[in-house]
C-alpha cells in the first residue's frame, strides 16, 4: 500500500555500485526499492557516474568511507566530481522551484550516483550533494526546509568510520 507524500519537500538521494547491479534493469529495481511508494512513482532526475572521479588513496580506502569528511574532501578534489555535485543541487533546486511555482504538490524527487564499489565516491559525491542543497535551501529562506534522505546501498563500513 502506498505511503502518503511528507509535507516538506524531499530528496533521496541513492548512491550504488555499478558493479553488482551490472545490468539496466537491476539497477532500476534497485533504485525502486530505495524510496517509498507511490502512485504516480516518484520521480527519477538522472545517475551520476562517478566511476571516471580519482578514488582516494588505497590506504584511506581501507580506514573510511565516503561518509567521512575527509573521504569526501579527498573526491571533491576532483573537477568532475565538483562540476556533478555542482550540476546535481542546481537541478535539484530547479525542480523544487518549478514544482513549488506550479503548485504542483509533486514535493519528492530522487537521484542516484555510482561508481565501482559503492562506498567512497558514490558516497561521498551524494553526501556532498545532500549538504550543498540543504545549505543551499536554509540560505534562501525556505520557510519549510528540505529533507535530504541519502541511501548508501553497498556502502561499506570503513575500520574508522562512525557507522
Amino acid at each position: 500500500m502506498p505511503t502518503l507524500p511528507p509535507f516538506r519537500p524531499t530528496i533521496y538521494i541513492i548512491s550504488y555500485s555499478a558493479d553488482i547491479t551490472r545490468t539496466e534493469s537491476a539497477t532500476t529495481i534497485l533504485l525502486a526499492s530505495q524510496v517509498p511508494h507511490r502512485t504516480p512513482p516518484i520521480r527519477h532526475l538522472y545517475t551520476i557516474d562517478a566511476r571516471n572521479v580519482q578514488p582516494p588513496s588505497p590506504s584511506l580506502c581501507a580506514r573510511y568511507s565516503g561518509i567521512a569528511p575527509l573521504i569526501q574532501d579527498i573526491v571533491m578534489q576532483d573537477v568532475g566530481a565538483q562540476k556533478a555535485v555542482g550540476t546535481a543541487v542546481r537541478e535539484l533546486l530547479r525542480f523544487g522551484s518549478e514544482e513549488g511555482s506550479r503548485g504542483s504538490g509533486d514535493k519528492e524527487v530522487s537521484m542516484s550516483v555510482c561508481c565501482h564499489a559503492g562506498t567512497h565516491r558514490s558516497v561521498a559525491i551524494a553526501e556532498r550533494i545532500a549538504q550543498c542543497v540543504k545549505w543551499e535551501v536554509g540560505r534562501r529562506g525556505g520557510e519549510e526546509g528540505v529533507k535530504v534522505v541519502c541511501r548508501h546501498v553497498h556502502r561499506v563500513k570503513g575500520r574508522a568510520d562512525p557507522f
